[in-house]
């Protein structure tokens, strides 16, 4: 789900809706939309910070839910999230779906007897349904995702996050592979996010290029 714990506040906070909005846990912005991230929003700056470069396009800093006490609370995050599973359990063509994070799945469709051993076929179905999930997401959630399609699970995430926001991106053949993980840093990988100085701006496919000596060097 794109930017989900922003378009949850903008549920509970209609007022939010069409703005740019950071949200902040305690005294570090934990997330943002796409209007505060131009603004310059960046997570883990102060609060101050982000109430200063939103304050210009008329943005707003949000806290998280808390209770009594000022007790930080995900409860209503996880509603949310415990209503999109269930919509994605429920919904048809789909083997398994793996809750990867609070708004982030995998899920594996079942064979079909068009697939036959063609990758493209599967993958034109994964797209199909996919175009279907986002509309389904949507109308009955309320919600804006991305979903990215691959033959597996590391391709397809990569390809979700290329298709951010409210985009689909299917991974069809060898060129586009190669193209995906061009576009992809190295600290976009999963494990790899706290390397960014070792990292540099080494991409996917730099990386794919390297022995696992040189890797581990």
């Amino acid at each position: 789900v794109d930017c989900f714990f922003v378009q949850v506040e903008q549920m509970r906070q209609p007022a939010l809706r069409h703005l740019a909005v950071a949200v902040q846990q305690h005294q570090d912005i934990i997330a943002m939309n796409y209007a505060a991230r131009a603004a310059g929003v960046k997570k883990h700056i102060s609060p101050a910070e982000a109430r200063n470069l939103l304050r210009p396009v008329g943005g707003r800093v949000v806290h998280v839910h808390t209770e009594a006490g000022a007790r930080v609370s995900y409860k209503p995050y996880r509603e949310v999230s415990a209503s999109l599973f269930r919509l994605l359990q429920s919904f048809s063509g789909l083997a398994t779906v793996e809750k990867a994070s609070i708004d982030e799945a995998y899920i594996l469709l079942s064979p079909a007897p068009g697939d036959g051993d063609s990758t493209g076929n599967a993958i034109q179905r994964g797209v199909d349904v996919g175009l279907a999930l986002k509309a389904c997401v949507h109308e009955q959630l309320g919600l804006i995702c991305s979903v990215g399609v691959a033959p597996n699970k590391l391709l397809a995430k990569l390809a979700s996050k290329f298709a951010k926001p409210d985009g689909l991106h299917p991974v069809r053949c060898p060129s586009s592979i190669q193209a995906l993980l061009s576009a992809t840093p190295a600290t976009s990988l999963p494990g790899c996010g706290g390397c960014s100085l070792s990292l540099g701006k080494l991409t996917a496919m730099d990386l794919s290029a390297l022995s696992l000596v040189e890797i581990k060097e």
